[in-house]
């Protein structure tokens, strides 16, 4: 499904959408220099690897910061402790070809009375307050290739009036920062609750699945 969502300042009620701002500007600070970093598939391994030959690999990419990124999906790279090397957001963005955000849209004065977490595959990775500001929070390290399973958990804290219609609203998807926002143009997952829900409590689970995108393509 495709669509475009953006958390943006206009039409904020008690600045829900200040954290979008506050991240956008925190963004457009210069970073400082630092020393490339080397990622395989996802994973940061820089300095951490010795006396290896990849053979197999399907991608090298040198992102605009000068990191160098290995595809190589048949190589399962481990520390010396036999620990999996812990991926991140920067080398999981170039492994699924972009950015992948959580994104939530409250209801009105906090009129929705539940917290909800959200477990991405197995890791918690939010929890959602019902008078709790936007979350706007980038998720890519925490997925992988293949099947990826989102779980919002989602507990009434309180008896609701249910005059409100508004939804509290999840959203998982892809997108990219923008004009000082952050703008999806694929969701993989979203979860809703209403103050007229009458459970106390609700749980659902998303299942997507990610490849690696094809290359770019030479004009």
């Amino acid at each position: 499904m495709h669509t475009t969502i953006r958390a943006v300042r206009e039409g904020c009620q008690r600045g829900v959408c200040c954290a979008a701002v506050l991240l956008a500007t925190a963004w457009a600070s210069p970073a400082p220099a630092a020393a490339q970093s080397v990622y395989v598939n996802g994973s940061d391994v820089t300095g951490a690897v010795r006396d290896l030959e990849v053979t197999d690999v399907e991608r090298l990419v040198f992102d605009a910061d000068g990191h160098v990124h290995i595809l190589a999906p048949s190589i399962d790279l481990r520390g010396a402790d036999g620990e999996a090397f812990a991926r991140d957001n920067r080398g999981m963005a170039v492994v699924l070809g972009g950015t992948w955000w959580l994104l939530t849209v409250p209801a009105p004065d906090g009129a929705v009375p539940d917290r909800i977490a959200v477990v991405v595959n197995g890791e918690l990775v939010a929890t959602l307050e019902p008078d709790g500001p936007q979350i706007v929070e980038e998720i890519t390290g925490h997925l992988v290739l293949g099947e990826n399973t989102v779980t919002f958990q989602a507990t009434r804290l309180e008896p609701s009036n249910g005059s409100v219609t508004n939804p509290l609203r999840v959203i998982i998807g892809r997108g990219e920062r923008r004009d000082g926002a952050v703008e999806l143009n694929e969701v993989a997952a979203t979860f809703e609750r209403s103050a007229a829900s009458e459970d106390a409590e609700s749980t659902a689970s998303v299942q997507f699945m990610l490849s690696v995108p094809d290359p770019p393509t030479t004009p």
